[in-house]
């Protein structure tokens, strides 16, 4: 019986969903227009934020803080008599000092935040004639940029694209308008959707008449013991494929193909020769917890193969493919539970997880990414179970907590999903479990403590050792203790890029350089930064290409399904009559938007053109998977009770050419 109503869950979640958007939407207004750290750029005074034009490029910028270049803007202007009051109105992305006609204009208080603006009346330093505004920017954390404005008077100077720009070392030039939307050159030189269609529609159409033609077959007679065995039958069709990708392609990879992975081999060398954890400073990648290079290692150990053989290629990518295939496992057994073993839902979230891109790529080099996101996916199954079953034991606790540690082991932004999973497993405790509410509230005070005290147990050992040897209990490589710091372009955001989308589908490859959306889209559904290869010319050969830049214009009916599957998610869990499957909808729903948010809001601190990517998510397959899987078969039952149940077929179509069209791109 349970200990809650109906009406009272449904308050206690509203007041959760409202409690989520509130805290969302201060960090992300305190992002935005206070901290300080944040480079966000707003209109302040209405002049254009300026700066030295610079071509777009993925390439890091070391910085030696002791040393910061300055960038001076300077504009002449004319005036015609001496006004009585000018006020002068500016601030510099980060420092900036000021002069007129060679004379400095001083401020008091000084700055506490490069978002002050300076306002000062200099009608007193100017003279008929040609007067000179000159401004000195520096910036340790991206391209030094200035906003200016001088008004009154019969005088109106503001930064545009006539005043010019100068530092030591780099020839003066026209300064430019702030943009961090702009293309990356390489993007033309990979295949073209229009090309690809034009060159492969008639396969495409192949694909579709195939799929279409077997969904009117499977309705008539895909039923009944047949229907039962759809999910195992998909599953093990999912693992075949993934094992012939392995064998096929990725086992061809060479070692040096893959995100940071001249770092990544460094932290291995350190192991295999000293047999400790290297200092946080000793390499780009060494501040990462140590379980994924740990595991490799001890393969690599056990193997005792050369990095650059054959069977090294092989054996470093064991650990991250296993990673990604466990994702897929437990996708099925998640879905297997929460659909109520429903055959078509659990085969749709296990073929959705199987064949999403970002995962099937992530999983082919080496990595850290798919190994957290497999522990976290684990996690996810434990904390399913305990939310599914009539009452919670403490073995769940310590099987989520360990998960969790293990997957904190691994990468520390696994930290972000720790309190969540935590809280949603104790709050079932306290809403479904007995009806004493005292004891309810002590079991679920309990429940909470024990996963957190598990994963602490489990993982909290490395933050400790930061924490003692360092100062920071979170060590990441752009705050490296003592070491050269640096940033990537652009080095500042604006409201254009998290406002725009469509750069995906006009050129895909490197469509995060336009926007927050289209790095994610772009990564999600195809390996849309080229293995974190610099250049277009040093990608490697093993992926189709040409069937991958189609699959961003084919996966837009899956991108639907998800989005109406997380409604749908939302309306189950306020609506269903089955109380666990409420709040495991919450559940799903709540995994979705934290990792979401949690790569969203960093992008404020970490202005970068690649920062912006689908797998730093990588963990949320598992609950896409089930939105997509909720959503799809929304719209097919909704077809089906309907006038447009005809449109059923194509919509399999569309689906099934979606699919083909990433195995090929991956196996073709």
């Amino acid at each position: 019986m349970a200990a809650i109503g109906e009406s009272t869950l449904t308050r206690l979640q509203i007041f959760a969903l409202l409690a989520l958007a509130v805290v969302c939407g201060a960090a992300t207004l305190h992002e935005a227009f206070v901290a300080p750290e944040a480079s966000f750029l707003t209109s302040g005074n209405g002049a254009q934020w300026i700066g030295y034009p610079f071509v777009a490029t993925s390439d890091a910028v070391p910085v030696v803080r002791d040393n910061i270049p300055a960038y001076s803007f300077t504009k002449t202007f004319e005036v015609a008599a001496v006004p009585d009051r000018v006020m002068l109105s500016a601030r510099g992305l980060a420092s900036i000092d000021l002069s007129i006609n060679g004379a400095t204009v001083l401020w008091d208080p000084p700055l506490e935040s490069w978002r002050e603006i300076v306002e000062v009346d200099v009608g007193s330093k100017l003279h008929v004639g040609t007067n000179e505004v000159r401004a000195r920017v520096r910036n340790a954390t991206g391209p030094a940029l200035l906003q200016l404005a001088l008004r009154g008077d019969d005088v109106d100077v503001e930064t545009d694209t006539s005043w010019q720009v100068s530092s030591p070392g780099i020839p003066v030039a026209t300064a430019t308008r702030a943009n961090d939307t702009q293309l990356f050159f390489d993007t033309f030189i990979m295949p073209q959707p229009r090309d690809a269609f034009a060159k492969h529609g008639v396969y495409l159409a192949a694909m579709f008449l195939l799929f279409a033609g077997f969904s009117k077959l499977a309705q008539s007679r895909l039923a009944g013991a047949n229907l039962k065995s759809l999910p195992l039958f998909v599953l093990g069709s999912v693992t075949c494929y993934w094992l012939a990708v392995f064998v096929v392609k990725i086992s061809n990879l060479p070692v040096m193909m893959g995100f940071d992975i001249p770092a990544h081999l460094a932290y291995f060398d350190h192991l295999l020769e000293f047999r400790t954890l290297p200092d946080p400073v000793e390499g780009w990648a060494s501040y990462h917890p140590p379980l994924f290079y740990l595991l490799t290692s001890a393969v690599v150990l056990a193997t005792d193969v050369a990095r650059d053989s054959a069977a090294g290629q092989v054996v470093y990518r064991l650990v991250s493919f296993a990673s990604g295939l466990a994702i897929v496992w437990c996708t099925h057994f998640f879905a297997r539970r929460y659909f109520r073993k429903d055959p078509i839902k659990t085969s749709l979230a296990t073929a959705f997880a199987g064949l999403l891109p970002m995962n099937l790529y992530v999983s082919a080099y080496v990595s850290n990414e798919s190994l957290l996101a497999a522990w976290l996916s684990v996690a996810m199954l434990f904390a399913c179970t305990a939310l599914m079953s009539a009452r919670t034991t403490v073995l769940h606790f310590f099987a989520i907590g360990a998960a969790l540690g293990l997957g904190i082991t691994t990468k520390f932004s696994g930290l972000a999903l720790v309190p969540v999973i935590a809280a949603i497993v104790a709050a079932k405790i306290w809403m479904l479990e007995g009806d004493d509410r005292r004891a309810a509230s002590r079991r679920s005070i309990t429940a909470f403590a024990a996963v957190i005290t598990t994963t602490a147990l489990v993982g909290g050992w490395f933050y400790l050792r930061n924490y003692v040897e360092y100062g920071e209990w979170v060590i990441w490589n752009i705050n490296l203790p003592g070491a050269t710091t640096w940033w990537e372009y652009p080095g500042f955001h604006t409201s254009s890029y998290y406002l725009s989308f469509g750069e995906s589908f006009r050129h895909p490859f490197f469509a995060g350089f336009h926007s927050f959306w289209d790095g994610i889209y772009s990564t999600l559904w195809g390996d849309g930064l080229l293995a974190g290869m610099v250049q277009a010319t040093t990608r490697h050969p093993y992926w189709n290409y040409e069937y991958m830049v189609m699959g961003y214009w084919t996966a837009i009916p899956l991108s639907l399904s998800v989005v109406v599957g997380v409604g749908a998610l939302l309306v189950r869990a306020f609506r269903d009559e089955d109380m666990q499957v409420r709040i495991t909808a919450s559940f799903v729903v709540l995994i979705i938007l934290v990792l979401l948010f949690s790569v969203f809001i960093v992008t404020f601190r970490v202005p970068y053109y690649a920062q912006a990517k689908a797998f730093y998510i990588l963990g949320a397959t598992l609950p896409l998977s089930i939105a997509a899987a909720t959503g799809l078969s929304l719209i097919d039952d909704a077809l089906k009770a309907s006038r447009a149940a005809y449109l059923r077929v194509p919509l399999h179509g569309l689906v099934g050419m979606a699919a083909g069209v990433i195995v090929v791109s991956f196996l073709g």
